[in-house]
């Protein structure tokens, strides 16, 4: 049986206090924080490889620091091998991702972002002074050889993974 006390939190008395106490600490959470904020995102993926990567490395510290004074946990050893498996797993689940992924080229945000790099190539030959026939000419031809890209780009982006 332990001899150390449980200190009561403020207002611990309530368990509604208590609740609510907890669920805003919960709330407070890094990793609740950024799940919530881009669940599917890249950028979570990298925010919690480094948190892992942060606890595999306080876990090394402890392990040297125990081998220092020629002392060993196999507590330590064995959380610290499951973080590093589960880099390893997030980082190949990542790169089979990455060799799979082709790009919608029908897809609507895919049709915004050429629309708009189109109408920036326009700007930039208005910008250099070729007359608006020129402009149209090249537009036109263009658009011709751009007949039937998208089978060809699905077709060069499969070739790639």
């Amino acid at each position: 049986m332990s001899n150390s006390k449980v200190i009561p939190l403020p207002g611990s008395d309530d368990p509604r206090k208590r609740l609510d106490q907890k669920k805003r600490k919960i709330l407070k959470d890094p990793v609740i924080r950024e799940a919530m904020n881009s669940p599917v995102s890249d950028d979570f993926m990298d925010w919690l490889m480094r948190e892992i990567s942060m606890e595999q490395a306080k876990l090394r510290y402890e392990e040297e620091q125990l081998e220092l004074n020629g002392e060993m946990s196999i507590d330590i050893i064995s959380k610290r091998i499951k973080a590093l498996e589960t880099l390893g797993s997030m980082w190949l689940r990542r790169r089979s991702e990455m060799a799979s992924k082709v790009i919608d080229v029908k897809g609507r945000a895919f049709q915004l972002l050429f629309e708009m790099l189109l109408e920036k190539f326009k700007e930039a030959m208005v910008s250099s002074s070729i007359s608006s026939p020129q402009i149209g000419d090249v537009m036109t031809r263009f658009a011709e050889a751009m007949e039937g890209w998208e089978a060809d780009a699905e077709y060069k982006m499969k070739a790639l993974s």
